[in-house]
């Protein structure tokens, strides 16, 4: 007996495995309790908190999944809206083009026509102005139309011989046609490029201190300053290679000078380059400013020098693009030079040229402005509800019911959607004074003014440039961000439909597991990354400091990119060691217990989901419903709702507390045209979620239990089978050897006497038949009784279970 009074059936009790005809008697209850729920339906209706509970989670489902078509609509109209505003592959192709020629060609060290070194073979400072003087002005600035070197000697009898072809007597430039000019035109570059407004130099100094120097604690200071003969000036920046931000910065830059091709010819330039470098103390141009300001004059790099950067911009009147170029020298106080370009691009039309290409940005842009707003207005329209279902504290109904984690990813996605419309505008902005300015360099570089007049507008033009691609720089970066929040809308849409939902359902299920296990997983790989940048930071750069270590140990589980030449070089077996172990723990053993949790997660989720609805299952139903709803057969949930919520006045929580019991025939009074047949389908549903909810999906142990009880009646079954078996044994034996005529088992086998063994059966028939017939009356009667007392307690037991 149960808690409640009524009567209760374990199916596993021994009592009632053990006895077949209780058995019968206790599965057909149970099945009755199960198929009553129609019967409860009819006779006592269902809550209203578990009748709502349901409506709210069919609708909350179906609006999820119609959020499906609505998320990949985002995602593509995005994705196609970004590909065309971006361009990435034409600004690939312009910036490439830039870096590689810079990097292969600008070249000193030379030896008749090829130049031994390159930009990354710029180790000193005379270095930098070899490299500068010699490879990187005349390559920018080729002031004739280039020709093929000549054969050497050594290789043979030249082409030319015999001939008047002499590459010097050549034209220096080709008026090709359709060109206005002879080619290459003044500050052309690379044939498609243009510069503008020349060459910044600037640098970034540290100022020496003999207070920065760092000397032993126990020796005398002052000797030691004496010894050393000068400041010292310290600096942590690019202690290890340097990353492309770190030539971003442009603020606090001095010692500038400026190039221009528009006002001097190449030679003067690379005189101004050569007074830099002796501090104007041989060369007798006297153009570097700065030099001549110094007394005593000095050179324009020394060892306060931090870093030195080139900055020119090219524009590309092929893609319309401006590409502001910037060459990094950064001498880190270890005394090594890193080298290195960093171009940054920008458009200077928004929108792409050709006619398919521009209706294609309008309509994807169009189309995800148009979902943006949508997904704006429904979380509004959420929020505001809430607030006024609220009786009081809006602050707190607005924490419990609509900051959920889906509700947050979509205000996440709204705001950063938002953010990224914010910066195109910004950036657009900073183009138009660009292009302005733009024109005002045409026109100076066709009617040069004074040098003065000249590099004012092209500082300008430089610093509207570098703000310029800053800008889309950050456009970028903001919507890099932007798909991965997509994808997190993605999951929420797929949560609603349960083959969909697997994923998230396996990392929600295996989450405890998880967490437990990257706590090991974590202290362990911490272990081995301390160990590695004591083993190997002070010789390889990867290990040099935490953070690369951490990088370099997490690549080194999932590929096998790692530097094992250079680690060698410090000791075979210690890295050996090493990596045996980080192998054997780390990827043999931990990742593949990671595996393990996670598939071990997943195989339930996919054993619950196995009878689930799939996709095209729901979409049908949902189509199914649809038509209904046209045809008059049944109403709209979202209609059921809207009657309950216009009862309550709105109050969402009072709706879902309410325990008044709802029939069929109070839905279909109060629900208009809502046919008996969904009412009372809606309120089986409603209990069978609310049953299922309590029932919940068995577990593993669940399932060893199952499985032992079927084992159990398996062997209970099998004892009886046995049982019966040895019975027929013993019985065919006993007839093999009986003989007594007499015994009415004899006779009915044998025959009596004055009687064949038919007469003897038909006797024995029809006295067992009489016997049977009265034990079968007795035993209906007793069984009628017994069900009547059953069916009176079993319909109390239901009439409490709903008080």
């Amino acid at each position: 007996e149960g808690a409640n009074g009524a009567l209760e059936f374990d199916p596993a009790d021994p009592a009632v495995k053990e006895n077949r005809a209780v058995k019968k008697a206790v599965d057909r209850i149970l099945k009755l309790k199960k198929a009553s729920l129609d019967s409860v339906v009819s006779g006592q209706g269902v809550p209203q908190s578990t009748y709502l509970a349901y409506i709210k989670s069919e609708m909350d489902g179906e609006g999820a999944c119609l959020e499906l078509p609505m998320t990949i609509l985002i995602l593509v109209s995005f994705a196609i809206l970004a590909a065309n505003l971006i361009r990435q592959d034409q600004i690939y192709a312009a910036e490439e083009a830039v870096g590689f020629d810079i990097s292969e060609n600008a070249n000193f060290a030379w030896a008749h026509a090829f130049g031994h070194k390159g930009l990354q073979d710029t180790n000193s400072i005379a270095d930098f102005w070899s490299w500068i003087r010699l490879g990187f002005l005349p390559l920018i600035l080729q002031p004739s139309w280039s020709y093929s070197e000549a054969m050497p000697p050594a290789m043979g009898s030249e082409a030319t011989y015999g001939t008047a072809y002499v590459s010097r007597n050549l034209p220096s430039s080709w008026l090709f046609k359709d060109y206005i000019k002879p080619a290459p035109v003044r500050n052309d570059y690379l044939r498609y490029l243009k510069v503008v407004g020349g060459f910044r130099l600037r640098q970034t100094i540290v100022q020496g201190k003999e207070e920065k120097c760092a000397f032993p604690p126990s020796i005398d200071r002052s000797k030691l300053q004496a010894w050393l003969g000068k400041p010292c000036v310290p600096s942590m920046l690019a202690a290890l290679t340097p990353q492309i931000t770190d030539s971003m910065e442009f603020d606090g830059m001095v010692r500038k000078q400026c190039l221009f091709p528009d006002l001097e010819s190449l030679d003067d330039m690379k005189k101004v380059l050569l007074e830099m470098e002796d501090g104007c103390n041989e060369a007798s141009a006297q153009g570097c400013i700065w030099c001549k300001e110094q007394t005593p004059r000095q050179p324009w790099i020394d060892e306060q020098t931090l870093r030195v950067t080139i900055n020119f911009v090219t524009y590309n009147a092929q893609y319309g693009l401006y590409t502001y170029n910037s060459i990094n020298f950064i001498f880190n106080r270890g005394g090594h030079i890193y080298k290195f370009g960093n171009f940054m691009s920008a458009f200077a039309d928004p929108f792409p040229r050709p006619l398919g290409d521009m209706i294609t940005t309008f309509i994807a842009g169009a189309l995800w402005i148009g979902c943006l707003l949508h997904v704006l207005y429904c979380e509004t329209k959420d929020v505001v509800k809430v607030i006024r279902s609220a009786k009081s504290q809006c602050l707190k109904a607005l924490r419990d019911d609509n900051l959920g984690v889906w509700n947050m990813i979509d205000w996440i996605s709204i705001v950063i959607g938002l953010t990224a419309v914010f910066f195109w505008i910004r950036s657009r902005l900073l183009v138009e004074p660009v292009n302005l300015l733009l024109l005002d360099m045409v026109q100076k570089s066709l009617n040069p003014p004074s040098r003065e007049e000249y590099e004012a507008a092209a500082i300008v033009f430089h610093n509207a440039v570098g703000d310029m691609v800053l800008g889309w720089k950050d456009f970028n970066i903001v919507i890099v961000i932007y798909p991965m929040i997509i994808m997190l809308r993605l999951f929420k849409s797929f949560a609603a439909q349960p083959r969909l939902a697997i994923v998230t359902k396996t990392l929600e299920s295996a989450a405890p597991d998880l967490m437990h296990f990257f706590l090991v997983f974590g202290f362990v790989f911490l272990c081995f990354v301390v160990n590695s940048i004591l083993f190997f930071g002070q010789d390889l750069e990867d290990f040099s400091n935490f953070p690369r270590s951490l990088d370099a140990c997490f690549q080194a589980m999932f590929s096998n990119d790692r530097d094992w030449d250079g680690m060698k070089e410090i000791g075979f077996m210690k890295a050996a060691v090493f990596f045996w172990a980080f192998s054997l723990i780390m990827v043999m053993i931990l990742l593949n217990m990671l595996l393990a949790i996670i598939m071990d997660a997943y195989a339930g989720e996919k054993e619950k989901a196995s009878n689930a609805e799939t996709l095209m299952q729901q979409i049908s139903s949902m189509i199914r419903r649809r038509r209904q709803f046209k045809k008059g057969e049944r109403v709209r949930l979202n209609d059921v709702w809207n009657i309950f919520a216009a009862e309550f006045k709105g109050d969402e929580k009072a709706m879902l507390e309410s325990d008044r019991m709802i029939t069929p025939e109070y839905l279909v009074s109060s629900v208009p045209r809502m046919p008996f047949k969904q009412a009372h389908r809606t309120l089986v549903n409603s209990l069978q979620r609310e049953q299922n909810i309590k029932m919940g999906h068995p577990t593993e142990q669940d399932t060893k239990e199952a499985i032992k009880v079927g084992m159990e009646a398996l062997e209970i079954r099998s004892d009886q089978v046995r049982d019966d078996v040895e019975f027929m044994a013993e019985t065919f034996d006993y007839f093999d050897r009986f003989q007594a005529p007499g015994d009415k088992v004899h006779d009915f086998y044998f025959g009596a006497e004055g009687q064949t063994p038919d007469d003897a059966s038909e006797s024995w028939i029809a006295t067992s038949v009489t016997q049977i017939s009265e034990e079968l009356s007795a035993l209906l009667d007793n069984g009628l009784l017994s069900i009547g007392r059953s069916q009176d307690e079993f319909e109390v037991e239901q009439t409490q279970l709903h008080l």
